[in-house]
């Protein structure tokens, strides 16, 4: 516990920050209901609970900003994301963030940090991921920014396309594209290799932390069985995504679609 702030060092120089429970809402983006109602209807049991939540999944996609914050806060879907974050080394020093989540109101997390250093870079690691950082960059304004290449999921739109308000500094295509850019390099020495992982749908940017041999990533190593029942990798205090029915059908529709949708291979269509 860092000032308040839950926190924890999980390695030497990596620090583990969270978890911050933020609520899952897609904007009513419908390429992505389109794609979710049919693996749905690709349920051929419809007396199961398997396609009853995964209706439920597809119902809140399709509720605009205002339905959605009214959602009783026991049935409103969640992931509890946490946020590492790594001692940079070299002479300038510093933090590395990724995945911020946002800065709370009470500037806990912000004391929490600069307590361990100021922060010189923030990672987004993929387009889901991009909830703290405006008040990252409000608050941080001269760390560098970084995001992966644009995705299937960003219609090929890289972050820094879709969110110029953050004002990105660099686009991360693959390892040698770190070395590429001076100023990164220079912050991130040889201590921490970057690589995107090149699915298509998510192109998500993997950290490995040489010095201590930890691998930083979002979703690219992801379980999500039932939060109540089943907890998440780590045990039962890393549970990461509730209610049950939310877990139960983000399992069914991403993790174990139906036979009837297994040629396709992207989440939008």
């Amino acid at each position: 516990m860092v000032e308040g702030y839950p926190s924890r060092m999980i390695a030497p120089g990596v620090h583990m920050f969270g978890p911050h429970r933020e609520l899952f809402w897609m904007g009513n983006y419908q390429p992505l209901r389109k794609r979710f109602a049919s693996l749905t209807d690709a349920i051929e049991d419809k007396s199961t609970t398997a396609y009853t939540n995964a209706g439920r999944f597809v119902e809140m996609i399709d509720l605009d900003r205002e339905r959605f914050v009214k959602v009783p806060d026991n049935e409103a879907p969640f992931w509890l994301v946490n946020m590492p974050v790594v001692n940079l080394p070299g002479p300038t020093g510093g933090l590395l963030v990724y995945s911020p989540v946002p800065l709370d109101a009470q500037g806990r997390l912000r004391v929490a940090l600069n307590a361990l250093g100021p922060v010189r870079v923030v990672i987004a690691p993929h387009a889901f991921h991009t909830a703290g950082l405006p008040s990252f960059r409000a608050a941080y304004p001269d760390a560098l920014f970084i995001c992966p290449k644009g995705s299937q999921l960003t219609g090929g739109k890289s972050l820094s396309e879709m969110k110029p308000e953050i004002g990105f500094q660099a686009i991360v295509e693959d390892e040698a594209s770190v070395s590429q850019n001076s100023d990164l390099a220079t912050l991130m020495t040889q201590d921490i290799a970057a690589e995107v992982m090149n699915d298509a749908t998510f192109n998500e940017i993997i950290l490995y932390h040489k010095p201590s041999k930890t691998m930083i990533n979002a979703d690219t190593v992801y379980k999500a069985p039932s939060f109540e029942t089943v907890p998440g990798v780590g045990g039962p205090d890393r549970q990461y995504m509730g209610p049950n029915w939310f877990a139960e059908a983000y399992q069914a529709l991403l993790l174990d679609p139906p036979p009837s949708s297994q040629g396709c291979s992207t989440l939008i269509t």
